[in-house]
């Protein structure tokens, strides 16, 4: 079982669970340096690097191989999944999250 920390669309508990055909367990999070970016001409942020970053967010719990197949279809080539540690109720948890790696240039300020 993995856990995946989201930040943009995947907040949304309705479209989580179409995707996944399943509700899942969603805690509020935080996952520091990084930011999240407004990406141009779309409605969905993008995660980069950033030291001095903290991001808000929900940790989805008890994701199996297939769950995250399906959400790795979902994000497509304009991320890469990564390993994090994600804070939950003060402590660090080993997580994944999808980062940006498409052209920067798309990239705008805080969303």
């Amino acid at each position: 079982m993995a856990d995946l920390f989201v930040y943009g669309t995947l907040r949304d508990e309705t479209l989580r669970a179409r995707l996944l055909g399943r509700r899942v367990r969603a805690l509020p999070a935080r996952l520091r340096g990084f930011a999240v970016r407004a990406v141009r001409d779309a409605d969905y942020p993008a995660l980069v690097p950033d030291r001095s970053g903290v991001v808000t967010g929900l940790l989805l719990t008890g994701l199996d191989a297939g769950d995250l197949a399906r959400l790795d279809r979902y994000e497509g080539g304009e991320y890469r999944r990564v390993p994090v540690r994600a804070e939950v109720a003060g402590r660090l948890r080993p997580a994944w999250v999808y980062l940006w790696c498409d052209r920067r240039s798309r990239l705008g300020g805080p969303p």
